[in-house]
């Protein structure tokens, strides 16, 4: 513990450092931990990555202090380094969740939870949503963007709670009948037969991930949900067709953290060993449910969902932090000019080539081409992307442009 301290955490009261202290064997064998610097500033992020195994104390000190970001403009994460190439990797959340799994995939690592054949098969093309990214898979329907509907997977995937056959909800989609499945993101078939057995194909797969998985990684998106009229648990989304059977819910930190915790809670007490990652979504809502103008409704929820995840860090060893948003968040040039909403290809490949880098043991990873992963949303037919210049966090919202 004084090694680790004397050679510098850049967060030495977060959940590194206490899991360093309460599960020495995930670090077993090291000499110290590492700490990856991903840059914020101006220069190419895959330049500037780099790991300090053993940084000298000057150094270590000068992280901890704000004026060095106009230095060496760079973000401190803590490489656990501790997956190796046969490790069981379950990711679920919001659209980051599929990037982990995109880039992971390039390498040969397995990621859960595991495509299905029967999933495809079951669901016609003429009811099949068509993704931001431009090509219908089965993972769009694995995305659940709240602290509740995560939870739901896993209280399902456990057999804590189950749905029930008639919590599966009709409709007409141009001319025929259609029958939703309201607890997954767009399960759309034309018989409640097939519907059901969509359900419980992916059940077994969230469950067979969650048994399998060595780390999980959880990222939250947003705070408002839906309930559902006349049945319990949450919808993965919105669902305008159904708008008269879904009830908005605005729940606050306690509500989510609440969610969070008895997530993480049942991972663990099947899987005491396990590791979990945090996550938080830097884009913002698309539109808000709630009285709020969208940008004070985004940084309401953005700023519950991170400080849920900073107290499950806390509160477990096995819960890290992940900073995909802070990266973003404060970078300036993260996000498309054509929408200001999703993040460019290139920053979406940094993040998840640095989660790569901090959580697998050195080489243990095939090569794979990682720089545009095929699941990050493209901009809208017709717009050409721009980079633009950069923008500072305060000149963002104080509608200035810093000079480039």
């Amino acid at each position: 513990i004084r090694s680790a301290l004397a050679h510098g955490f850049a967060l030495p009261r977060g959940a590194e450092y206490h899991a360093l202290r309460r599960s020495r064997a995930a670090f077993r064998g090291r000499t110290s931990p590492r700490e990856i610097l991903l840059d914020i500033g101006p220069r190419t992020m895959l330049d500037q990555l780099r790991f300090e195994s053993q940084p000298e104390p000057e150094i270590a000190n000068r992280l901890k202090a704000w004026k060095r970001i106009l230095e060496d403009p760079a973000l401190g994460v803590l490489a656990p380094q501790i997956l190796r190439a046969d490790s069981q990797v379950f990711v679920l959340g919001s659209c980051f969740a599929n990037e982990i799994r995109a880039v992971l995939e390039t390498k040969d690592v397995s990621v859960h939870p595991r495509m299905d054949a029967q999933i495809a098969a079951l669901l016609p093309d003429d009811l099949k949503i068509d993704p931001a990214w431009g090509a219908w898979d089965e993972r769009v329907h694995y995305q659940c963007y709240t602290p509740f509907s995560i939870l739901q997977e896993v209280r399902i995937a456990v057999g804590a709670w189950e749905p029930t056959p008639d919590s599966v909800l009709t409709s007409k989609k141009d001319g025929r009948k259609a029958y939703w499945d309201p607890y997954r993101r767009y399960v759309y078939t034309h018989t409640k037969a097939d519907t059901l057995t969509v359900r419980e194909t992916m059940n077994r797969r969230v469950r067979e991930g969650l048994e399998a998985a060595d780390v999980v990684v959880f990222t939250l998106g947003l705070i408002e949900s839906f309930g559902i009229q006349g049945h319990p648990g949450v919808a993965a989304e919105f669902n305008l067709a159904f708008r008269k059977r879904l009830e908005l819910q605005d729940p606050g930190y306690d509500e989510a953290l609440a969610a969070m915790d008895e997530a993480c809670r049942l991972v663990l007490e099947r899987a005491p060993e396990t590791r979990i990652v945090l996550t938080v979504s830097p884009i913002p809502l698309s539109l808000t449910f709630t009285n709020a103008d969208v940008v004070t409704a985004t940084m309401r929820g953005k700023s519950i969902l991170r400080a849920v995840a900073d107290t499950l860090q806390r509160r477990y060893p096995n819960v890290s932090y992940f900073p995909s948003y802070e990266f973003v968040m404060w970078r300036g040039d993260g996000f498309r000019e054509v929408d200001q909403r999703h993040v460019r290809p290139e920053i979406v490949a940094e993040i998840t080539g640095a989660f790569c880098d901090a959580w697998f043991q050195p080489d243990a990873l095939a090569p794979g081409d990682a720089a545009y992963p095929q699941h990050t949303p493209r901009p809208p037919q017709g717009k050409v992307e721009g980079r633009g210049p950069r923008r500072g966090l305060l000149d963002t919202l104080l509608g200035r442009r810093s000079r480039s």
